[in-house]
């Protein structure tokens, strides 16, 4: 039985997170029945979802008094974070994904060295054990050395005055590759074209010994020219 966040092996992380993400889309009432019924695989893991989606709750509960930080974002999410809030040298502009890890955010530098948009990784610090801080070093670590045209390229990385981290990336201005080649009813060339850059992207990562482990369309982004 794992204890608490920081007992979770390194190599387990990947599916907490897919999972918590799962847990976090369901309704309130449906999260206990979801969590009975993971497989004998992932069971020993439905303490650890049950408290963080617990600790989430309670997070975006919290009264404006308590927590200035919260808003009611796009169809009625809950984001943690607020738009034109500072976070190190960088200001909130809009926001662009979450997860039960995290959040993402379009933001812009404000200390004058840089004139340019980046996407703004947030995660949790209510879930940044000492495995997980180990582990957001270790890929702004592996993202700091790998440079490929068709990888998100990592441009600084910190911690911010009150202990949030953060990492700008490059910002994508793209759709999920799923829903881009679904609204233009792609042929089966045309995709193929796609899925051959995705799998040049990987191939660089594993000849630097990197396994993504999280592959999905939601990471997975198609520029306005296909790329």
């Amino acid at each position: 039985m794992i204890a608490s966040l920081s007992d979770l092996p390194a190599e387990r992380w990947p599916k907490f997170s897919t999972l918590l993400d799962e847990l976090l889309d369901l309704p309130a009432e449906a999260r206990e029945p979801w969590l009975q019924q993971l497989s004998d695989e992932h069971a020993d893991l439905a303490p650890l979802l049950r408290t963080a989606a617990l600790e989430h709750a309670e997070v975006q509960a919290r009264p404006p008094a308590d927590q200035p930080r919260l808003r009611e974002g796009p169809a009625g999410d809950p984001w943690t974070f607020t738009a034109a809030r500072r976070i190190g040298p960088y200001e909130l502009l809009t926001p662009l994904g979450q997860g039960g890890m995290g959040e993402v955010w379009s933001a812009r530098r404000i200390d004058g060295s840089l004139n340019r948009e980046v996407a703004l990784k947030l995660p949790h610090t209510w879930l940044l054990s000492a495995g997980a801080r180990l582990r957001l070093n270790r890929e702004r670590d592996i993202l700091a050395g790998l440079s490929h045209p068709n990888v998100a390229q990592l441009y600084d990385a910190g911690i911010a005055d009150d202990g949030q981290p953060w990492m700008a990336l490059e910002k994508v201005d793209g759709q999920r590759i799923d829903a881009w080649c679904r609204e233009r009813r792609l042929p089966i060339a045309a995709r193929l074209h796609l899925f051959m850059q995705v799998l040049d992207a990987v191939s660089a990562a594993h000849a630097r010994l990197i396994v993504h482990r999280d592959l999905k369309p939601s990471n997975i982004l198609v520029t306005d020219d296909g790329r």
